[in-house]
């Protein structure tokens, strides 16, 4: 069941876009609308992605109250400045953009700024699903919430806690870049956009991330119920004086993994 699970392909094309993401052409619709004078149109917008906008500023500024004042201050941001948007489609990176610097200067006035860790992925678990446009494989919770044959959803619900138990041991980089691609459904493109990077640095971070996460779901297939499943790499763990699922006991893993029976 776990062997499905798929990363998504390094799609750098804006041809492959547009099927994998069809909120663009919708965003734009709307955008143009809104620069139209069409007030509905802009509201629509706000719908859309105001739960993607508000699991970013939990991430960031770890209160409830705190993001939803910075959301709809990005929103009011992004109203303002709507003119000022050269491609409509990309609305939506724009706007996490706009929401993310708002939210991290927020923390660092508060003095709340911290590493992003396991406990983020339970604040956003907490206030949010996963897209439903996100990369091919990954709608995981719309996936689980529609399965009525309760094998595909046990298969669903394995999955998403696999991806994310293997995405822990990344570093703060790493997980916001995995969160903008899976729970947003961002192109290449638009993270560099949220992140302040051109396409090609864009690309190469999210090549990056991806060859390390792939590292960390190999390694992650070898637990089970937060233990080796595999008494041999136990005894390695054992040996380097871990146990844990740490990102020492994925080098050790990967190492490991060819020869696991």
């Amino acid at each position: 069941m776990r062997d499905n699970v798929r990363i998504p392909a390094d799609d750098s094309s804006e041809d492959t876009d547009a099927p994998r993401y069809p909120h663009r052409e919708r965003d734009a619709r709307w955008v143009d609308r809104a620069r139209s004078g069409d007030d509905r149109a802009f509201g629509q917008l706000y719908d859309a992605w105001f739960d993607r906008v508000f699991e970013l500023t939990s991430r960031i500024v770890r209160n409830r109250d705190v993001a939803l004042e910075v959301t709809q201050d990005a929103f009011l941001s992004a109203w303002r400045s709507l003119h000022t948007l050269s491609d409509p489609g990309a609305f939506g990176g724009w706007l996490l953009r706009i929401a993310r610097n708002a939210a991290l200067n927020r923390s660092q006035r508060e003095q709340r700024s911290r590493p992003i860790d396991d406990q983020d992925f339970a604040v956003m678990e907490a206030v949010g699903s996963a897209a439903s446009n996100a990369p091919a494989g990954f709608a995981l919770e719309d996936n689980l919430r529609s399965a009525t044959d309760p094998v595909r959803a046990l298969e669903a619900a394995e999955t998403r806690d696999l991806v994310w138990q293997a995405a822990s041991v990344l570093g703060p980089r790493d997980t916001e870049v995995l969160d903008l691609q899976l729970r947003h459904g961002l192109t290449p493109a638009e993270v560099g956009d949220v992140l302040g990077l051109n396409r090609n640095a864009a690309n190469q971070l999210i090549h990056r991330v991806r060859g390390r996460f792939e590292v960390a779901l190999r390694a992650r297939l070898l637990w089970r119920n937060g233990q080796p499943a595999c008494a041999e790499l136990k005894r390695l763990l054992s040996s380097a004086g871990t146990q844990a699922f740490t990102i020492e006991a994925v080098k050790i893993a990967d190492k490991h993994a060819p020869t696991c029976p």
